[in-house]
């Protein structure tokens, strides 16, 4: 009886964890496309400034909270290309 009571406990331990991970997971991908579309529509604006901000926080969330080299390249390489008229070195 004890030991079913404690493989109750554990699968439902285990069901808690799986269900967890797997809202939370839902949870970033529903936050990253929400971003990549924000972004999308900040670069098709008129606002440099907003659509460099959004691009550092979508970037960043790719990236667990850090933006990378290779991020900084990619968001001055799509907004000078999309602003080309507010362009400026080293604008991210």
């Amino acid at each position: 009886m004890t030991q079913a009571m404690l493989i109750v406990a554990l699968l439902g331990a285990m069901a808690y964890l799986a269900f967890q991970y797997t809202s939370q997971r839902l949870l970033n991908c529903d936050k990253l496309r929400l971003l990549s579309e924000e972004y999308e529509k900040a670069l098709k604006g008129n606002d440099r400034k907003y659509a460099e901000a959004v691009g550092q926080t979508y970037y960043s969330a790719l990236r667990g909270g850090k933006l990378t080299e290779e991020d900084k390249k990619a968001m001055t390489i799509e907004l000078d290309n999309m602003f080309p008229s507010t362009s400026f070195q080293g604008s991210v």
